[in-house]
């Protein structure tokens, strides 16, 4: 009952509607298993790119002579990069996690 209640409440006149996920009382269709999973990967991308710039600003701030900024774009680097790496791997244990052996 509560299912259909939910899947009902996001149709609009002429539109339909497939979920893939049921609705469970106190978690929302958009952030299932799956949903968390890409939260985290996409977290982890967006990471990526920041060490990426970091590293970029740090290499042309030494070649500018400009140490502190150079310094600092590589602290923010190295913390981005780190972090980016951490969650990629919390990614893939939680898909560990979700796949269960059969039998």
């Amino acid at each position: 009952m509560a299912d259909e209640v939910a899947e009902k409440a996001w149709q609009r006149a002429g539109l339909t509607v497939i979920v893939s996920t049921p609705a469970v009382s106190g978690n929302l269709l958009a952030m299932s298993d799956d949903g968390m999973t890409d939260a985290i990967a996409t977290t982890g991308l967006f990471l990526n790119f920041i060490a990426v710039i970091a590293g970029v600003i740090c290499l042309a701030s030494l070649g500018a002579s400009h140490a502190m900024v150079a310094a600092l774009a590589g602290v923010v680097a190295v913390l981005s990069f780190s972090a980016s790496i951490a969650c990629f791997r919390a990614q893939a244990d939680e898909r560990d996690q979700q796949e269960v052996p059969v039998g």
